[in-house]
């Protein structure tokens, strides 16, 4: 994702951080990221919640009802 995009609808749009929660939390940082932690105001939901044991995709149901955990059920946000 792009610096400007980010930039130019920060407060408006949610921005979601994929990424496992120590690395959200800033508690572990891979070598090539400046610095460890999240952007102020993401919201975290983590890939591997997508998936199933077997590797899979999740449900669109499934999806959705994690999804919405995070980010809320208003379909007319940026996300």
């Amino acid at each position: 994702m792009e610096k400007y995009y980010v930039a130019m609808r920060f407060g408006t749009a949610t921005l979601v951080d994929v990424r496992e929660p120590d690395f959200f939390r800033g508690e572990k940082k891979q070598e090539y990221v400046e610095r460890a932690g999240h952007i102020t105001g993401a919201l975290n939901l983590p890939a591997s919640e997508a998936y199933t044991k077997l590797g899979t995709f999740k449900t669109k149901e499934e999806l959705e009802t994690i999804a919405a955990r995070v980010v809320g059920t208003d379909k007319s946000k940026e996300i």
